[in-house]
């Protein structure tokens, strides 16, 4: 395995540092696939040949990446990486493969701490519980299972083709969206399905916990959203305002707040007492997969189809951050417990950890 690490290049201008990293990734990626030692090191060289701080040195384990530049680490997969989560109480993210597979991994590290083969298809929703002892994974191979981290023992089975599966924060309960239009809200100590909700025949494609557990929102593809009673299971508001179908939903830490992201390469930030839309975020150029609050409410995360992840001014709207690097779209995004640090997974077979 190759390990790089990039020193800041602080006397570059901006434009001129981009074209040197890129071009960078791209020969680090030709070293990477390299079978052959004596290739491996003619590319090394190449790279310590355009910039004297740039530097190598063989590493056994997962391969890293770390881009000071763009400040980012890089995990490269076998597989197409499909979604992601940040362990609330360790060091550790979940992320979930087209493969089927679950995979743990050290960030700070890159070391692969567990790996579950969890579906026969693509795992297309991972989430930690808040202990951060279980995992919930679900799969569009109509599966969704609980498993205890340290015994991979499968606690929960269900049958439905799922598109994001969530925790509630406190706990006690977990939400599938799925492909038929329905929500299915289960006692995750008791491993039992308390309540169905049947909005239509469209996809629900998303789906939240209000922070105090009581409220989910979700997001469909008939360009809506909707907020429920978690307890009562009746509808409280619908949400419109979109052109096209909803991809991600999140509450803000305060749960006073929702925000969106849609095909429509839009985000939008409503609120969750009136229904009414705050705010339009525009800035993406291909639609918007993954949007997410920071754990502090002052910041939004976003990644996109468009290559880039952004991150938003949660109150002034403004865009603080582009962050370049994945070579083909994004497909979901999280911070870490703390706020400074961000992860993002793609179709290019990459995990990016961001300093942010």
């Amino acid at each position: 395995m190759l390990f790089i690490h990039r020193q800041p290049i602080m006397s570059m201008r901006a434009d001129v540092m981009e074209a040197v990293c890129n071009y960078i990734d791209l020969v680090t990626i030709l070293a990477l696939a390299s079978t052959t030692k004596s290739v491996r090191m003619l590319f090394a060289k190449l790279i310590l040949h355009i910039h004297e701080p740039f530097r190598f040195r063989p590493k056994y384990g997962p391969t890293i990446f770390a881009n000071m530049v763009f400040h980012q680490q890089v995990i490269f997969t076998q597989r197409e990486v499909l979604a992601v989560d940040w362990c609330p109480k360790t060091n550790r993210i979940a992320f979930g493969c087209t493969n089927g597979t679950l995979c743990i991994h050290d960030p700070s590290t890159g070391q692969e701490l567990k790996r579950i083969q969890a579906h026969l298809d693509e795992v297309s929703s991972v989430s930690w519980s808040p202990d951060g002892t279980k995992i919930l994974s679900g799969s569009r191979a109509k599966t969704m299972h609980i498993w205890n981290v340290e015994s991979d023992q499968r606690l929960l089975n269900h049958s439905s083709l799922i598109n994001l599966a969530a925790w509630s924060p406190n706990g006690s309960k977990v939400v599938s969206a799925c492909n038929d239009g329905s929500l299915y809200i289960w006692d995750a100590n008791k491993r039992q399905l308390l309540n169905v909700l049947y909005r239509n025949y469209k996809s629900i494609s998303s789906v939240s916990w209000s922070p105090d557990s009581t409220k989910i929102v979700s997001g469909s593809w008939d360009k809506s959203l909707y907020i429920w009673d978690a307890i009562t299971s009746q509808q409280l508001l619908q949400l419109r305002g979109h052109t096209s179908y909803i991809t991600s939903v999140a509450f803000s830490p305060d749960g006073t707040k929702v925000v969106s992201g849609s095909a429509d390469n839009t985000i939008r930030i409503w609120d969750t007492n009136t229904g009414l839309e705050l705010s339009m975020l525009c800035g993406h150029f291909y639609r918007v997969t993954a949007v997410a609050f920071s754990p502090d409410g002052t910041k939004i995360l976003s990644g996109s189809y468009d290559k880039t992840i952004r991150i938003w001014n949660a109150d002034s709207k403004q865009l603080l951050q582009t962050l370049s690097g994945h070579v083909h779209g994004v497909n979901s995004v999280a911070w870490s417990p703390d706020g400074t640090k961000a992860v993002s997974v793609s179709s290019d077979n990459t995990i990016r950890i961001w300093l942010i």
